[in-house]
């Protein structure tokens, strides 16, 4: 059977979002669990480089690019940290980066944002942005 995308819609802070999702009976990732804002203050506040992926279980493009930042983790070294939102878990951090579209990944440092991305990227696109941070 043909593997076709399905377009879903959803309302969040006032915004709707329309993104690829997977048709029924699709895999779908385990709901990661929600991030405290004390978490992830005191991750984003660290000395190592954090790449704060904003994201949904029912989003096409974030569950692809979980798969390109998994094959990712495990060749970083220490200095840098992976933190993934859920934005309906956590639709208060989601709001304060003004997520209104994902996947959105930032890269930060000591509170600061380095880098900003919309959308789908590939392991090798990843690495590179990384890289480029350090």
């Amino acid at each position: 059977m043909k593997n076709i995308a399905v377009v879903c819609t959803m309302t969040f802070a006032g915004i709707l979002l329309v993104a690829g999702c997977r048709p029924e009976g699709g895999r779908v990732p385990a709901e990661a669990p929600a991030v405290s804002t004390e978490q992830f203050n005191a991750a984003i506040e660290s000395d190592d480089l954090v790449l704060v992926k904003f994201g949904a279980t029912w989003c096409g493009p974030c569950v692809a690019v979980e798969r390109e930042l998994e094959q990712l983790e495990g060749e970083w070294d220490e200095g840098v940290q992976l933190i993934k939102v859920d934005v309906d878990a956590n639709p208060g951090l989601a709001s304060q980066f003004d997520v209104s579209s994902i996947p959105r990944l930032f890269l930060m440092r000591q509170g600061e944002v380095l880098g900003d991305r919309l959308g789908y990227a590939d392991a090798s696109e990843l690495q590179q942005w990384v890289n480029a941070h350090r």
